[in-house]
């Protein structure tokens, strides 16, 4: 395993202009799209240390995880792998619309986390033919193929929702399926999981800006676990919150064959 430390800089006005005039920010190749300058370096090394202090230093607000790097021989051997977390690249995210949510259940303060009770709908032209998809609310959309290939092997934790394509030209477009997950893991252990927080939760319901800042930890055993799992946990921020997605190896087997390039999936560990 190898790990990095990412950190990713909110980049409103008066920030770039302070990070430019620190040298921090080269305008031209350091942007990194959802208003954000990302930065790496080798973790525990001078370089990280250097640049964290000139960030404290000059009081820049700033987000830092380790990225973990694994290889095929680990994440063959896990027994449960965290799916890459859409939180960290909100930029691969897909805008999704719901034709009805239902607000009953939602905070009365921040008014987040109402309960989707319609069909999803994507624009034909920003799904790039992707055969795996995350929208903005975690939500994870998947094509007819693997949708057939889930039912046919009784991929488990999980129901089905035809997705609404919608075009803007006359050809046919292909369709996709929702993946809804329906089994809901307990708390997870923490420590040893860490997590960040923002000022953006509510002080209500105690929901929003809450971001991992290391591997998940499970307490449960492996054998509670069914192919598709959500922490019980929400993270990100805004109205964008949603769960974690922990798979078993079997489903994530399912969709390597299936031709999906996964952004770095991790083990989950258990204690």
């Amino acid at each position: 395993m190898q790990i990095e430390k990412v950190f990713l800089i909110p980049l409103a006005p008066e920030t770039q202009r302070r990070l430019y005039e620190l040298g921090l920010i080269d305008m031209d190749r350091a942007l990194h799209g959802q208003g954000y300058l990302e930065r790496r370096f080798p973790a525990h090394s001078d370089e990280a240390k250097a640049f964290e202090e000139s960030l404290n230093a000059q009081g820049v607000d700033y987000w830092v995880r380790d990225e973990r790097h694994f290889t095929r021989k680990e994440l063959r051997s896990a027994r449960a792998l965290h799916l890459d977390s859409f939180h960290q690249r909100p930029e691969k995210a897909l805008p999704t619309l719901s034709t009805e949510w239902d607000w009953s259940e939602a905070c009365t303060e921040c008014m987040r986390v109402p309960s989707q009770v319609g069909v999803l709908e994507v624009r034909a032209e920003q799904t790039g033919g992707r055969n795996l998809i995350r929208g903005r609310r975690g939500e994870i959309l998947v094509t007819e193929k693997i949708a057939r290939r889930m039912i046919a092997d009784g991929i488990s934790g999980c129901l089905l929702q035809e997705v609404r394509v919608e075009s803007e030209t006359t050809a046919p477009s292909p369709p996709y399926y929702q993946v809804v997950p329906t089994h809901t893991l307990p708390q997870l252990a923490s420590p040893p999981t860490r997590f960040g927080v923002t000022d953006d939760f509510c002080h209500r319901c105690g929901l929003g800006g809450l971001f991992l800042e290391s591997m998940l930890y499970l307490s449960c055993d492996d054998r509670e676990l069914q192919d598709i799992n959500v922490t019980r946990e929400l993270f990100g921020e805004g109205a964008q919150l949603s769960p974690e997605v922990i798979l078993s190896p079997r489903f994530y087997n399912l969709l390597v064959s299936c031709g999906v390039q996964l952004d770095e999936p991790e083990p989950v560990l258990f204690v």
